[in-house]
């Protein structure tokens, strides 16, 4: 898969996997969060077998699924088989963390 940025306006494309990872995360809920993010450059998925979460596990370096995630990568990137590293990721999108992350999304699209 390649991740391009948007032609019309020049922003990157997002890519939102919703999965079941607390006892209330469902199809249902997913879909109402995902109204939050009203946006035609956003795209929403539903896992409900976790199969994406499995497959960052190793990309990450970690022991238990990852959730709560946020992925950059650059215009460039490309995705065969498995997910690539991304260029920069966090966990927990908190207010705190939320400057660093634009910084680096500003550094990513060279702006």
């Amino acid at each position: 898969m390649r991740i391009v940025r948007n032609s019309a306006d020049d922003y990157p494309a997002v890519y939102v996997v919703w999965q079941p990872v607390l006892r209330s995360d469902n199809r249902e809920a997913a879909e109402r969060r995902a109204d939050e993010f009203a946006d035609d450059r956003i795209h929403h998925y539903w896992d409900k077998e976790r199969f994406t979460g499995r497959l960052w596990k190793p990309v990450l370096g970690t022991r238990d699924i990852p959730w709560d995630v946020y992925f950059l990568y650059n215009p460039e990137a490309q995705w065969e088989a498995i997910p690539t590293s991304p260029d920069f990721w966090m966990r927990r999108m908190t207010e705190g963390k939320i400057p660093r992350f634009l910084k680096k999304v500003s550094e990513i699209m060279g702006k």
